[in-house]
């Protein structure tokens, strides 16, 4: 199964630093880029995928945690 965070403000950032406690592999994406999120990975380790957001919403579980006014893009790619 691939697991997928969509934000890394404080939400984001906890929740990715759950999975990585329990060694699982997910993707992150925000709206900057996965190029942003290297600094997270590095602290993180190699469980961490960071990706664009497109990429992280074909996972079979998608967690969107970004504000309210970001949400209609993800329902755009055909999440909701």
């Amino acid at each position: 199964m691939k697991y997928a965070i969509i934000g890394s403000g404080k939400i984001g950032t906890a929740l990715a630093r759950v999975f990585a406690r329990k060694n699982i592999d997910f993707a992150i994406a925000n709206s900057r880029g996965p190029e942003t999120l290297a600094s997270l990975r590095a602290e993180l380790g190699p469980s961490v995928h960071p990706q664009f957001i497109e990429e992280a919403c074909k996972a079979d579980r998608m967690g969107d945690v970004r504000g309210w006014r970001s949400v209609l893009p993800v329902r755009e790619l055909g999440r909701s």
